[in-house]
């Protein structure tokens, strides 16, 4: 797909994209919108994260050759070779990709046999299918360049399923903050993993930061929230996720200096989280499609696209530390049709 190159901005003004009319927007850094496309004969395309040499992993629905049905396929892509099918576990019709590192090593989750199963797959090597000694569903999430893979399954029979960091065939356990399970979502370059897990103080899903050296920590709540979860941590330890209360669903950040805070500087700025980068960018969702924190200043990624482009951005979920920006959205209305297409943001160099 040919990149399309939005009107430009400087992160200077980025804060004031939801008060500045299009036609007054700054000038020079700015992107361009890349649509990744579907596999051949593909109705739809996601996108779940992207390493800093700018490929990008997720999935597409393809037909299946000889029949009527279909089968949602890993996918990879890159500016050179555009997107490849990487197939799907055997015995299933159900894979995905959702993390990569710097050496290409791709991680995720399908169904094989009719069980939720993840799968670890070296640069340029068949998949690793990755099974929980306990049995049951295991799945992987994402990947450092120490070849470390974050997952959830069950470790013990008859215990709770938990949150672990798995390499070379080894797992290892997160634990809990109560006596339910522990749920991750990110992992940096110290194999440092956050994620949630129900805390026995009150019952509900707290954030959590969990390291080698200390275990498990409760990064708390918000104030007036109920429950929390972190989604995304950055090789400097700071950590992003999102707290649930009496004033919705309220994005915050965390580090060990500040301890937890709001993340926009807006209190009513509803959002989701999804990765950070380490220059502390932060990208997910929001009320009005995919946006970017810069600075506490919460920026409508829409608001690039040259007017009257018709391709929405529904969601970024991954950004790397060149400062591209993967997700998915679509023309029209994706939701209602299913046209779903993973797309990335490059910035254009000043």
């Amino acid at each position: 797909m040919k990149p399309i190159t939005h009107r430009p901005i400087v992160a200077a003004v980025a804060a004031l994209f939801s008060v500045i009319p299009a036609s007054v927007q700054a000038d020079p850094a700015g992107y361009t919108l890349t649509n990744l496309g579907t596999l051949p004969g593909g109705s739809s395309s996601h996108a779940h994260a992207i390493n800093d040499k700018g490929q990008v992993v997720g999935d597409s629905r393809v037909r299946v050759p000889g029949t009527a049905g279909d089968s949602q396929d890993v996918m990879v892509w890159d500016a050179t070779n555009g997107m490849k099918d990487l197939g799907h576990l055997p015995g299933g019709d159900t894979t995905s990709a959702y993390g990569i590192n710097n050496q290409g090593d791709i991680v995720g989750w399908g169904l094989c046999q009719g069980r939720e199963t993840g799968f670890y797959m070296p640069a340029g090597k068949t998949a690793q299918i990755v099974t929980a000694p306990g049995g049951g569903m295991c799945y992987l999430f994402g990947v450092n360049d120490k070849h470390q893979a974050i997952g959830y399954g069950n470790l013990d029979d008859g215990i709770p399923a938990e949150a672990f960091r798995w390499h070379d065939g080894s797992f290892t356990g997160c634990g809990r903050l109560g006596e339910q399970d522990s749920w991750p979502n990110g992992i940096n370059a110290n194999g440092d993993i956050v994620g949630k897990s129900r805390a026995s103080s009150d019952g509900n899903d707290h954030p959590f930061l969990w390291t080698s050296n200390h275990g498990m920590k409760d990064l708390g709540l918000l104030p007036g929230a109920t429950s929390g979860e972190a989604t995304a941590i950055n090789d400097s330890d700071t950590v992003v996720g999102y707290c649930d209360g009496k004033n919705g669903r309220v994005p915050f950040i965390w580090t060990a200096a500040t301890g937890m805070k709001p993340l926009s500087a807006d209190p009513h700025a509803a959002g989701e989280p999804a990765a950070i980068n380490s220059a502390g960018i932060v990208v997910g969702k929001g009320s009005s499609g995919a946006v970017m924190w810069v600075d506490g200043m919460q920026v409508n990624l829409n608001r690039l696209l040259p007017p009257g482009r018709g391709f929405k951005l529904t969601e970024a979920t991954g950004i790397n530390n060149k400062g591209q920006i993967v997700g998915t959205g679509g023309e029209g209305n994706p939701v209602m049709t299913g046209a779903w297409r993973a797309w990335l943001l490059t910035p254009i160099g000043p």
